[in-house]
C-alpha cells in the first residue's frame, strides 16, 4: 500500500500540543495537589534475613545458628533470633518447642507491640499445630491485646482468625463466629 493513503490519517490525529504546557482539562485539585509523601521500606535485619534463608534449605543448621545468635543477642535482636529459632523448629515439625520459643520471644520484644503481636500469633499457631487448642487460644488472646496496642488492623484480623480456629477446635462455635465478626 502506498504511504500516501496513510498520510491523511496521520495528519488527522489529535494529540497534546507540547508547546501549550501540558495536558488541557486537568482539574485544579489535581494540578495543585501537594507532593506525595515518600514511603520508606522497612528496615531489614540482615542477620534475620540470612537465618530465614538458611531455614528454607537447612533447618537444622539454621536452628543451631539461631541458638548461637540468641545466646549473644541483646534487646530486640534477641527476640528476632528467637523468631528464627522458632521458625526453624516449625520447619522441623517440632511445634511444642516452637511454641515455647515464640512465647519467650514475645516477652523479649520490648516496647514493640507489633513485634510482640506477631510473635504471640506465631506461638498460638505453633500450639494449634501441636494440638493444644487451649494454649493456642490463650496465646492468641495475648497476641490480640498486643496487636490492638500496635493498631494494625491486618494483624488483628489474622489473630482473630487464628483464635477462631482454636475456638472451633475447642468446640466453642458461637465464640468462634464472634471472633470472625470483629
Amino acid at each position: 500500500m502506498p504511504a500516501a493513503l496513510f498520510l491523511p490519517l496521520l495528519l488527522a490525529q489529535v494529540g497534546v500540543d507540547p508547546s501549550q504546557g501540558g495536558i488541557p482539562g486537568i482539574p485544579d485539585e489535581l494540578r495543585n495537589r501537594p507532593p506525595r509523601t515518600q514511603v520508606t521500606a522497612p528496615k531489614v535485619n540482615t542477620r534475620m534475613a540470612q537465618c530465614l534463608q538458611q531455614t528454607l534449605g537447612d533447618a537444622e543448621g539454621a536452628l543451631a545458628a539461631a541458638r548461637d545468635w540468641r545466646g549473644t543477642a541483646r534487646g530486640q535482636d534477641r527476640a528476632l533470633a528467637a523468631q528464627c529459632q522458632g521458625l526453624s523448629l516449625v520447619k522441623l515439625s517440632r511445634y511444642a518447642e516452637a511454641q515455647a520459643v515464640f512465647a519467650s520471644a514475645r516477652s523479649e520484644a520490648g516496647e514493640d507491640s507489633a513485634l510482640a503481636a506477631r510473635l504471640g500469633a506465631m506461638a498460638a499457631n505453633a500450639a494449634l499445630a501441636a494440638g493444644d487448642a487451649g494454649s493456642a487460644l490463650g496465646l492468641g488472646t495475648a497476641a490480640l491485646s498486643d496487636a490492638r496496642v500496635a493498631g494494625d488492623p491486618a494483624v488483628i484480623a489474622g489473630i482473630e482468625r487464628d483464635r477462631a480456629r482454636a475456638l472451633v477446635a475447642l468446640d466453642r462455635l458461637d465464640e468462634a463466629g464472634a471472633a470472625l465478626e470483629t
